[in-house]
């Protein structure tokens, strides 16, 4: 009897540098790192800070250009789409959520995760699609409320609805507990991992261990280069391979 054929991938990254130039200096923040992120998967990136784990999502996102090496996503090379492409991509396709929550304070949760239905079209859509993104994250009865007046990790929940309610195929997500106490930070995760599990995928930026041993597989980064990757991981060993990169960093 053979294996099953591995899904998909959503996002592939070869090879992946990326080098911040200042005058006659030059930093390389990314070095060479590949990663395959396939449907049904959830992967997190971990590293010391500094190590280029953000860029690097930044990277494999399309919000920055690699120096070199490529970048595929949903089957787009992102170094030859058009910015149409890229648009209806990121608007249709893919989910960000990152620490900083990113709401419009002026407008209500409900109002903050149709924006980029709207934005779509399909202003009736938009309304029932929003309404049903903050009920799976346990909103529902807050979607009248202002940024303001919600907790931090609500306002987390409204951006991981604002992401869930475009049904994307693949998210990132840059230290979306960061800012988190431990019990709102663990309700983050559970709807990441409930996106992979329905057949999403998921790219986590991370510190957190325990969050990271919630991964599929975890690649460890140091100085801009992939160092160790992780396959059912576990917290110690999440634990024990971020000492080893901060280490010897």
């Amino acid at each position: 009897m053979t294996d099953a054929s591995p899904a998909p991938p959503t996002v592939e990254a070869r090879d992946v540098e990326k080098v911040y130039a200042d005058g006659a200096s030059a930093v390389a923040a990314v070095r060479g790192v590949s990663l395959v992120l396939r449907r049904g998967e959830m992967v997190a990136v971990v590293g010391p800070s500094g190590s280029g784990k953000s860029t690097f999502l930044s990277c494999l996102a399309g919000l920055e250009r690699p120096t070199s090496g490529s970048v595929r996503v949903l089957g787009h090379d992102l170094a030859t789409a058009g910015a149409r492409t890229l648009a209806l991509l990121r608007r249709e396709r893919i989910g960000f959520v990152f620490q900083a929550y990113n709401l419009v304070s002026s407008l209500t949760a409900q109002e903050n995760v149709e924006l980029p239905l709207r934005l779509a079209g399909g202003r009736t859509s938009a309304r029932s699609a929003a309404s049903a993104a903050l009920a799976q994250v346990g909103l529902l009865e807050q979607a009248d409320r202002r940024p303001a007046e919600l907790s931090g990790g609500q306002q987390q929940r409204v951006a991981i609805a604002r992401a869930l309610a475009v049904r994307p195929d693949v998210v990132f997500a840059d230290e979306p507990t960061g800012a988190l106490d431990t019990a709102s930070g663990s309700g983050v995760l559970h709807l990441l991992r409930g996106l992979a599990e329905e057949g999403g995928s998921v790219l986590l930026v991370t510190h957190d261990v325990v969050g990271a041993a919630t991964a599929d597989r975890v690649l460890v980064l140091r100085d801009g280069s992939a160092v160790a990757e992780l396959r059912a991981p576990i917290p110690e060993l999440v634990l024990a391979a971020l000492d080893g990169a901060r280490q010897t960093s």
